[in-house]
């Protein structure tokens, strides 16, 4: 399942959601489809330190991180490839209203939506998960990823432009629908 709001064409998609939700592995193929450039968020914010995202956390906490997490969202839409670009925004980035107003003029915002179900057995299946990324509540597993989803989801919905039901579908399924959503938006807009 598919929705989506106003419509909005630009040459830099954001893909939003939660952990697990795939917005890297669709980015990458998503960039492929469109020949456009792709870049993740919390790399951009690794690159410039020699220390993970979950050392950050425990070193100079979550406020910290956001600073360095809406300066990396900053330069990623600045520095667009003028051909187009998508970016794997990190879970939270959406939770700071100054990060949406970066990007709600000059993206299109695709939020890959899926169950906690689906997305703790996707998160426990990814290695680097639990090295890369801290715990967010004292909960840890499914309960965390509900609560999680709990506290998230509206925002989520409200800034994104397609709503892609990520369960059940592979990375190339959901990548389909967002190139089909992008094509009908170019051609209802040049018309």
């Amino acid at each position: 399942m598919a929705t989506s709001k106003q419509p909005k064409l630009s040459k830099q998609i954001v893909l939003i959601g939660y952990r697990g939700s795939g917005k890297s592995s669709v980015g990458k193929l998503l960039a492929e489809q469109l020949k456009w450039a792709w870049c993740d968020s919390d790399d951009e914010i690794e690159a410039g330190l020699d220390v993970s995202i979950a050392e950050v956390f425990q070193r100079h906490g979550e406020s910290h991180f956001r600073d360095l997490e809406t300066a990396a969202i900053g330069r990623l839409l600045l520095s667009a490839d003028s051909a187009g670009q998508v970016i794997s925004l990190g879970g939270g980035a959406p939770m700071q209203a100054r990060n949406r107003e970066l990007w709600k003029d000059s993206a299109a915002c695709v939020y890959l939506k899926g169950s906690a179900k689906t997305l703790y057995q996707r998160i426990s299946s990814d290695e680097s998960s639990e090295n890369r990324r801290p715990d967010l509540t004292d909960e840890g597993g499914l309960a965390e990823v509900q609560k999680m989803l709990d506290l998230r989801s509206q925002t989520y919905q409200s800034c994104a432009d397609l709503i892609v039901d990520v369960d059940d579908r592979t990375p190339s399924e959901i990548v389909q629908q967002i190139v089909k959503y992008y094509h009908a938006l170019e051609s209802s807009l040049k018309q």
